[in-house]
């Protein structure tokens, strides 16, 4: 007699976990011989509600509520930035050479942060926050001579603001959003178990081949599952390939949660360590090379690292 093998869902990371219950239910929806038996019926109905439940934590731990606030936060940043930028840039050519002069130092300040409204969000509120710095101390008597003050008072206050929520966003999913998922996770397994139960009693109680093409299914997809997912035993470092194989994997999460569009991060093969030996990857935005940020693989996740390689080297100082 067939009948479905078992598997570790609690072993599964995030990611995995809700693929594997996902295609489960798309599967056992189309076997009319299950959803037509009223006990059978039963089973899938709630683990299909258990799987919807679990697939609106999951999204709700990637994208916490703050996100929206965040965007119009920056949003209003990088305005003040663009008008600052302009107002430094429409000073170059005044006819008093002393304005002239202070524009001048003050562009090449800006030119040595590189600042791009489209970069990483962490990345962009620190670079803000040593402009800031700049204008406030090296040089606010450019500044000061320019009459631009009220940019660099404004755009302190709104930088501190994207902080601000950043810090916040990060607090709300660690304290709720996370323990969510973990008991919509339990939810979903639990019923997950009691459809492979029902499934493999009317198998073995019709005597009939009618459940065989389910069982074979799930069979062949749990044996995927533990070869790729779960095996077992202790695996060597990952090499570049089973690297860029993670990396592909996690880094539509970690978009998300960086508040950043599907597709903006690719990863180009240049990796760092360090001093402890953690492994480092470099992603680029948009595949521009001077927009970049350094992550490590945590798990079943990204993790940004505030991390800048040597001069003249990928993910480096120019």
């Amino acid at each position: 007699m067939k009948e479905i093998a078992s598997i570790e869902l609690v072993r599964m990371n995030n990611g995995a976990h809700f693929q594997f219950v996902k295609t489960v239910g798309t599967r056992v929806e189309q076997e009319d011989v299950i959803v037509n038996n009223n006990l059978a019926k039963k089973a899938v109905e709630a683990f299909l509600a258990a799987i919807k439940e679990e697939d609106r934590c999951l999204a709700l731990s990637q994208k916490s509520l703050l996100t929206d606030d965040i965007a119009t936060a920056d949003r209003e940043r990088d305005t003040l930035f663009s008008g600052y930028r302009a107002a430094v840039k429409g000073f170059l050519n005044m006819p008093v050479p002393d304005m002239a002069k202070a524009a001048k130092e003050l562009l090449q300040d800006l030119k040595d942060y590189r600042i791009d409204p489209d970069m990483q969000l962490e990345r962009e509120t620190g670079l803000i926050t040593n402009l800031v710095q700049d204008c406030e101390k090296k040089y606010a008597a450019q500044v000061t001579k320019l009459g631009l003050t009220p940019y660099i008072t404004a755009l302190k206050a709104a930088n501190a603001k994207v902080e601000s929520l950043l810090v916040e966003r990060t607090e709300h999913k660690a304290e709720q959003v996370l323990g969510a998922l973990r008991k919509a996770r339990t939810a979903t397994d639990e019923t997950y178990r009691m459809v492979v139960k029902t499934v493999n009693a009317l198998a073995l109680l019709s005597a009939t081949p009618d459940y065989d093409a389910f069982i074979d299914f799930m069979n062949e997809l749990i044996t995927r599952y533990k070869q790729e997912v779960l095996a077992s035993g202790k695996k060597p470092a990952p090499g570049p390939s089973s690297a860029k194989g993670q990396l592909a994997r996690l880094i539509p999460a970690f978009e998300t949660a960086q508040g950043l569009a599907a597709g903006t991060l690719s990863y180009a093969g240049h990796t760092a360590k360090l001093l402890d030996g953690t492994k480092l990857y470099l992603l680029y935005l948009n595949g521009n090379a001077d927009n970049f940020v350094w992550v490590k693989i945590d798990g079943d996740r990204l993790a940004k690292v505030d991390y800048v390689a040597g001069a003249g080297k990928p993910g480096g100082v120019k």
